[in-house]
């Protein structure tokens, strides 16, 4: 490839990433325009209706235990899987 030609294909390349660039830009600005627009908004809070199906201290609700994590497996010494065992170990704890 000569140089004109290798000239000629970065110029190209430079254009479509410059191209690219220009819409992510444009599309990171519409986002930060819309959080924009909802952090400013006030929302209100709508009250829980109460039915039924909905616990209260009425109806003698007790919420169960919570749900322990199995313990991680046993290491045997693979060096390859120390990750996943230290992970495992960090979950679990």
């Amino acid at each position: 490839m000569e140089s004109a030609d290798r000239m000629e294909y970065l110029e190209e390349k430079v254009a479509q990433m410059s191209t690219q660039n220009e819409f992510l830009t444009n599309t990171l600005a519409g986002i930060a325009d819309k959080l924009d627009h909802l952090t400013q908004a006030q929302i209100p809070i709508l009250p829980i209706l109460e039915n039924e199906d909905t616990p209260s201290p009425n109806n003698n609700f007790t919420p169960k235990g919570h749900v322990k994590p199995s313990p991680p497996s046993d290491f045997n010494g693979d060096r390859s899987k120390g990750r996943a065992f230290l992970n495992s170990c960090e979950l679990y704890i």
